[in-house]
């Protein structure tokens, strides 16, 4: 079984008079199938924690372990093919390439390998069936609502059948129907891909539909009921 392993995960950014810390000691764990909602003030840190387990930045201390492998020890060349191997990222903005239709613009991650095979071509319009815009293949994304052009990212996200799926405020841009839609085809999407997801929100409507649910509060992780200040795990 898949695993995701985080141990007292610590960040620090240099200051002119002391090192701000915004994570302390952040441990949790994640298994194949599961997903959990991180919610917390604005500046708290949702990002950056999310931003490390991604790998898009680097702890401090502590350690990440995916897939039993630990991505801050490989060379960049290494780290650059597991993160497009294992982990996919909706983010708050779309990102999507407005010159592409929404089927290429989901293929976009397989073109680190060079070209989309015909496998991952069909994979593209099943997933962009899954998320009901069968109609809107060959659309750009001007020719899009918001919430389809989120529903793209989503598929988008999906393509290279990652064994982590991070989400960073995926409803923050969209009105309160279309928020509750995206949820629900997150959730779903990763349930039928038994992927794991991870989804940093202010929304605590989309939180408590997580399996499970914490909160981020001054740096530390804990249950979301809980008014503690130690680590939570």
């Amino acid at each position: 079984m898949t695993k995701l392993s985080v141990e007292k995960l610590s960040k620090e950014f240099p200051t002119p008079a002391e090192p701000l810390r915004v994570l302390t000691e952040v441990a949790f764990s994640l298994n194949s199938g599961e997903n959990l909602s991180i919610v917390g003030p604005s500046g708290c840190g949702k990002s950056t924690l999310l931003h490390i387990i991604g790998t898009l930045d680097t702890p401090t201390a502590g350690t990440v372990e995916l897939d039993g492998i630990n991505p801050f020890a490989l060379v960049p060349k290494e780290l650059a093919a597991f993160r497009n191997e294992k982990i996919g990222f909706v983010f708050q903005e779309h990102y999507l390439l407005p010159q592409l239709s929404a089927i290429e613009n989901v293929l976009v991650p397989c073109l680190a390998r060079g070209r989309a095979t015909s496998e991952q071509v069909d994979r593209a319009k099943l997933l962009l069936k899954n998320a009901g815009l069968t109609e809107r293949e060959n659309h750009r994304p001007h020719e899009m609502s918001g919430g389809e052009r989120q529903r793209v990212a989503v598929a988008r996200a999906l393509i290279l059948n990652p064994v982590l799926v991070l989400a960073d405020e995926p409803t923050g841009n969209l009105d309160q129907d279309t928020a509750e839609q995206i949820g629900t085809l997150l959730i779903q999407m990763q349930k039928n891909e038994s992927a794991m997801l991870i989804c940093v929100t202010h929304s605590n409507e989309l939180a408590q539909r997580f399996d499970n649910a914490k909160r981020l509060d001054h740096g530390k992780l804990m249950d979301s009921n809980s008014t503690a200040t130690a680590t939570g795990k």
